[in-house]
C-alpha cells in the first residue's frame, strides 16, 4: 500500500466528516445562498490564519515551493471584496503535531481541500444568479504547487516516517472540523446580536 492509499484509507471517515459540515452542505445544495458561500468564505479565512503560518513555514524546511500555495491573502482580499470582516479564532494549532516530516501529512488535507474547492466552485457557478457571486476567486485559484506535484514529493517520504504522517493527517482533520465549527459558532453569534 502506497502512503497515499495509507492516508486515504486512515482519514476516510474523518474526510466524510467534513463533507457533512453544515456550511458544505448548505453550499453544495440547490437553495444556496450568499449568506452560506459568505458562511464558508469567513470560515475558510479563520482556519488559514490559525494554520497557514505555522504550517507552510514548517513544511517550506522540506519542499520550498510550497509556502507559494498558502492562501490566506486570496481570501482575506475577497473578504474584502464581499465587505465581510475576517474572523480571528483562539485555536492555535499545536506545532508538535506538525513539525518535521509529519508537516506533509497536515499539508495533505490542506492541498487536498483545493480539490473539493474546484468541485464546490462548479456547483456555485450554476448558482450564480441566485447567490449574487460571479467569481469564486479563493476556490479556482490554481497553486504554484499542483496537487499531482505535491502527492510524487509525498511518494519519496521514508517508510519510517509514514506513521507519522498518517497521524499528522488525522490530527489536521480533526483540527480543521473544530476550527470550522467554531467559526460558524462565532458567526452565528454575531448575526443573531
Amino acid at each position: 500500500m502506497t502512503l497515499l492509499e495509507e492516508l486515504r484509507k486512515e482519514t476516510a471517515e474523518l474526510h466524510q466528516q467534513l463533507d457533512n459540515w453544515e456550511v458544505t452542505l448548505r453550499l453544495m445544495s440547490a437553495e444556496v445562498s450568499a449568506i452560506d458561500y459568505f458562511q464558508y468564505l469567513q470560515s475558510f479565512c479563520a482556519l488559514h490564519a490559525a494554520v497557514e503560518h505555522s504550517l507552510y513555514r514548517e513544511v517550506a524546511r522540506f519542499y520550498p515551493e510550497m509556502a507559494f500555495n498558502q492562501r490566506l491573502s486570496l481570501l482575506e482580499k475577497e473578504l474584502h471584496q464581499h465587505q465581510l470582516t475576517a474572523l480571528v479564532l483562539d485555536a492555535p494549532i499545536d506545532l508538535r503535531e506538525i513539525e518535521g516530516i509529519r508537516c506533509l501529512g497536515a499539508i495533505y488535507v490542506m492541498e487536498g481541500s483545493r480539490l473539493g474547492g474546484r468541485f464546490i466552485a462548479n456547483h456555485l457557478g450554476k448558482h450564480q444568479a441566485r447567490i449574487g457571486v460571479s467569481e469564486f476567486p479563493f476556490l479556482t485559484e490554481k497553486p504554484t504547487v499542483s496537487w499531482n506535484a505535491f502527492l510524487a514529493f509525498l511518494a519519496t517520504v521514508p517508510d519510517k516516517e509514514r506513521e507519522n504522517v498518517v497521524t499528522a493527517a488525522k490530527y489536521m482533520f480533526n483540527f480543521v472540523r473544530l476550527a470550522l465549527e467554531k467559526a460558524v459558532e462565532i458567526i452565528n453569534e454575531k448575526n443573531s446580536i
